[in-house]
């Protein structure tokens, strides 16, 4: 069985982390992810991508600062609080993270992917900046 490997980058606006991602992945032969993790997400959760795009758009510094947020996507509470606050989008987005990083070899762009992956083994995390 082929070693899994997983390299989060984590980049500052204007670096080029995004494309050097791209060509890491083609080079290696393995899966790339940057806003496909949100589709990720939606898909394992059952919830629209929309949903994930307006909650990662909403967070100014990224998902880090949307998991400090108590309110919800909707705009204060909701039946559906709980889910849909950006801290349940955060937990939906790093399950989906965590599966995806159990399953194959793949770079992951931005989404704290170095944050939820501390702890695997297999995770290279590294930070681009310009």
């Amino acid at each position: 069985m082929k070693k899994r490997m997983i390299i989060t980058i984590g980049r500052q606006y204007g670096s080029g982390g995004r494309e050097i991602g791209k060509r890491l992945a083609e080079s290696l032969g393995i899966g790339y992810y940057d806003k496909e993790l949100l589709a990720v997400a939606a898909k394992e959760s059952g919830f629209s991508k929309e949903l994930f795009e307006k909650a990662d758009e909403r967070a100014s510094s990224g998902l880090p600062y949307a998991f400090s947020m108590g309110f919800s996507y909707l705009g204060g509470m909701t039946p559906y609080h709980d889910v849909l606050s950006n801290e349940g989008l955060f937990k939906i987005q790093s399950d989906a993270i965590r599966k995806l990083a159990a399953r194959e070899s793949c770079v992951m762009i931005g989404r704290c992917a170095d944050y939820v992956l501390r702890e695997d083994p297999a995770c290279l995390s590294i930070f681009i900046h310009n």
